[in-house]
């Protein structure tokens, strides 16, 4: 038998394996639908912070952008949006310091969705450059809407579509989870049929809730306790080689 032959996994690793996996689940199956407090999960209160922190820039945005070829309804197309942001309410939320701390509100219902007819004059140069001036447009976290679209129209049938989120409320997975949905919405709504999604069990509001309950107390003073360990021999500023100053203001 080759040597290598051994390092694959035997009855007892596959075993453990498949009781770690059910484990994973079973925590993951513990978040259920609770009555929302406006608490932000940690990674909303760290982007929350970097926002206080640097004022409104762009820097944490999520453009994206699709080139449409054929012809377009854009009106189902804003409806599509509209019902997503409906169905997804981390998608209009808005972020405010209270007094015990800064809270997650909603928002006002749809998206802004803006149509811009370039009238086929419009170049790819300057296609190229609408799409880098919406991805560089800030959001304010305190007011919001944190999801923009916009349709410009370079033709009947030639279109390109601007989605831009902040990273307080989407991920790079989330951008392909949103625009799947869309397409199902718009196709619907296209035949006039009425949403084909099924209505979520549980919102990101509810695995907030459920992680600053699940990682508090003990446990959380737990996992500091091995961070400040780790990083406590590790220098407060790192003296990097750079080929350029760097700027008082970061781009």
């Amino acid at each position: 038998m080759p040597e290598h032959e051994s390092a694959l996994p035997d009855p007892n690793r596959r075993a453990l394996l498949a009781r770690l996996l059910a484990e994973r689940h079973a925590r993951a199956a513990a978040i259920t639908a609770r009555p929302d407090t406006g608490a932000l999960s940690f990674a909303e209160a760290r982007l929350h912070f970097l926002f206080q922190l640097e004022g409104t820039q762009a820097t944490y945005n999520i453009p994206a952008a699709v080139r449409l070829r054929g012809r377009l309804d854009p009106d189902a197309l804003r409806r599509s949006f509209d019902e997503v942001t409906a169905r997804h309410r981390i998608l209009r939320s808005v972020y405010r310091c209270e007094p015990d701390g800064p809270r997650r509100r909603l928002g006002p219902a749809g998206c802004t969705f803006e149509v811009v007819d370039l009238g086929g004059l419009a170049g790819e140069a300057e296609v190229e450059r609408l799409v880098r001036e919406e991805a560089g447009r800030p959001f304010d976290l305190g007011t919001g809407p944190l999801l923009r679209v916009r349709l410009l129209r370079l033709g009947p049938a030639d279109h390109v579509l601007l989605v831009t989120l902040h990273h307080i409320v989407a991920d790079g997975w989330s951008v392909g989870v949103l625009l799947t949905e869309v397409s199902a919405l718009y196709g619907a709504f296209r035949q006039g049929r009425a949403s084909p999604l099924p209505e979520l069990a549980v919102q990101y509001a509810d695995f907030a809730v459920w992680q600053r309950e699940r990682l508090a107390g003990a446990e959380l003073e737990r996992l500091l306790g091995f961070w400040r360990g780790e990083l406590d021999a590790v220098p407060w500023s790192l003296a990097l080689p750079g080929d350029r100053a760097r700027p008082p203001v970061q781009s």
